[in-house]
């Protein structure tokens, strides 16, 4: 009861002119229901919907549904919503049908997600529905981030690598003053490891004090950061909301962040300018909130509030990065999840 309380206190403050999907006009962007506690997934939703690279690869597949029942297939069912939305016809059935067809995979609209859990699992099941294996492959590609996962004896040097990929950078946020360059850049900083629990070293065949990080060896088309807003209070048992600023730019240059050291030798400088084109935004505590979606669309920036969208300025999506602790409150709207594309230009 309590959740679907707060849903209605947050919706109902809105002092933004709301249009209902009905009246929606614009191809790549309309607004979708809330049945319960879809905020979550319906905030996803439009960032899949304003990523053309995904529904142009997922449009290359013509073997839909043939191992996998339709309505658990959940390449089909995005495919299918998304095309309704790209042409403006109404999307309350194929809205529905993916909605059930989540649930029978085991993300319940009916229940509080994390965006960032979500996005993973929707890639996930992408991947592994998509039932030519290059296909499925490709569709990573788009979201690929691969990396040098390295440890360093601080005794011998001696160096152990292996290759890895991430699907999101998950940065934390650092001091009052903290941006997204900042946490870039801390993100691929290594880790001093000492202590009682030192590594093991095989060259010197014991533990050493060494040193761990990732280094950069290829960079997406699509670029997702996740923003770390929640940590565990123990005396108090419960996860807590941080709403610290950590401050974002429309675009964004990774060439001008990171240092040599954070790149393996193989990394290719060219390609590392990056617009951004979408930002999911929660507000509440980790265990009652809502999210919406910001999305950029022929150069205008929307908000869509699940059936409500609306445009909206710059300055609106900017003022998501967060806030002081003293002027900070409960149920402010904080950017938990960035998405940026790569400028091939």
């Amino acid at each position: 009861m309590l959740k679907f309380l707060y849903r209605w206190i947050f919706s109902s403050s809105s002092t933004h002119l709301t249009m209902d999907y009905h009246t929606m006009s614009i191809s790549g962007i309309i607004g979708l229901p809330n049945y319960g506690l879809s905020c979550c997934v319906n905030s996803l939703l439009q960032s899949f919907f304003a990523t053309p690279e995904l529904t142009s690869l997922l449009n290359k597949c013509v073997e839909f549904g043939k191992k996998i029942p339709e309505d658990r297939n959940v390449p089909l069912n995005l495919l299918k919503l998304t095309e309704d939305v790209q042409n403006c016809r109404s999307v309350h059935s194929a809205h529905r049908k993916l909605l059930q067809c989540l649930d029978k995979n085991r993300i319940t609209h009916s229940v509080q997600h994390d965006a960032g859990e979500i996005f993973l699992s929707f890639l996930h099941l992408i991947h592994k529905q998509t039932e030519s294996p290059e296909l499925a492959e490709e569709i990573l590609q788009l979201y690929k981030i691969t990396v040098l996962d390295y440890l360093q004896c601080n005794v011998c040097q001696n160096i152990s690598q292996s290759n890895s990929f991430l699907l999101t950078l998950l940065l934390d946020i650092q001091g009052p003053s903290a941006t997204l360059e900042k946490s870039i850049k801390l993100f691929f900083d290594p880790q001093e490891i000492s202590g009682r629990s030192p590594p093991f070293c095989d060259f010197c065949k014991e533990k050493r004090p060494g040193k761990k990080g990732l280094k950069l060896l290829s960079l997406p088309k699509i670029l997702c950061l996740q923003i770390k807003r929640a940590y565990f209070e123990r005396h108090r048992g419960l996860p807590i909301k941080l709403n610290s600023e950590l401050e974002f730019s429309e675009m964004l240059d990774l060439q001008q962040i990171l240092h040599v050291d954070h790149l393996a030798e193989s990394f290719q400088k060219e390609n590392c300018k990056y617009g951004l084109y979408a930002v999911i935004v929660h507000s509440g505590s980790p265990i009652c909130g809502h999210y919406i979606a910001y999305i950029k669309l022929d150069n205008a920036w929307y908000c869509a509030n699940d059936s409500s969208v609306y445009k909206v300025p710059w300055n609106e999506v900017a003022k998501t990065s967060g806030c002081s602790p003293k002027s900070c409150y409960a149920f402010r709207e904080t950017a938990y999840m960035l998405l940026y594309r790569r400028s091939d230009t």
